[in-house]
């Protein structure tokens, strides 16, 4: 604003008054910007994340579950053989919808045209059946033992945009944590960490330089 000018002005004059070499050049910082104060996007719910690394929890005993999807999570679950009506099935909007039915501004020259912006064609509509003959180790668990998973307050432990680095969370994840209901103890080949996740860091034993000096001969 105007006041930054003056001050800008004042400055680089005070400049070149102590020292005329000096090529003083102010920049002004930008204002902060609307997100820093609150987010600006609705966060999304965790039924409908994607590409993430989520854990299972029974709610009878200690027994956890770690996998990873890359589609969302409810339909993951559901594939688990999820009980609890979890909103699973999408909103179908019928591709015969009539337009001139929606609140969209037309023109006069085409507002009393039909035009036809989606193909002649239906779909059905069917419910997302629940998943009770499921081969999954969480839903075998809950069958057997008489248990109950708590499907509603499951864990986003890790999350990743790329296939393989996820997969390698996941793994890395299942050895950390050793959960009890995986059937398998990695999802790729842990080469970088091929023990799993160090819990503390390494101690390494450093020689002063006293002690060091002691084994040369001089």
């Amino acid at each position: 604003g105007k006041a930054t000018d003056v001050f800008k002005k004042q400055i680089t004059k005070l400049t070149k008054a102590i020292d005329p070499n000096v090529d003083l050049q102010p920049i002004q910082r930008p204002s902060c910007s609307l997100s820093q104060y609150f987010p600006l996007k609705d966060p999304i719910p965790k039924l409908i994340k994607s590409r993430v690394v989520y854990e299972l929890n029974c709610s009878d005993c200690d027994a956890t579950y770690i996998g990873k999807t890359v589609r969302h999570v409810s339909r993951r679950l559901h594939e688990h053989g999820a009980t609890l009506d979890l909103n699973l099935q999408p909103d179908i909007i019928p591709l015969n919808s009539n337009i001139d039915s929606l609140p969209l501004r037309r023109s006069d020259r085409n507002k009393n045209k039909a035009v036809q912006y989606f193909p002649k064609t239906t779909v059905e509509a069917r419910p997302f059946a629940h998943n009770t003959l499921t081969q999954s180790a969480v839903k075998q668990h809950e069958l057997n033992n008489n248990h109950h998973i708590d499907w509603a307050n499951f864990n986003i432990l890790a999350k990743d945009n790329k296939n393989y680095q996820l997969l390698v969370k996941e793994s890395l994840l299942i050895n950390s944590l050793q959960p009890n209901l995986n059937r398998t103890t990695s999802s790729v080949p842990l080469i970088v960490f091929p023990e799993g996740l160090m819990s503390s860091k390494p101690k390494i034993k450093i020689r002063s330089t006293l002690d060091s000096l002691s084994l040369v001969d001089i």
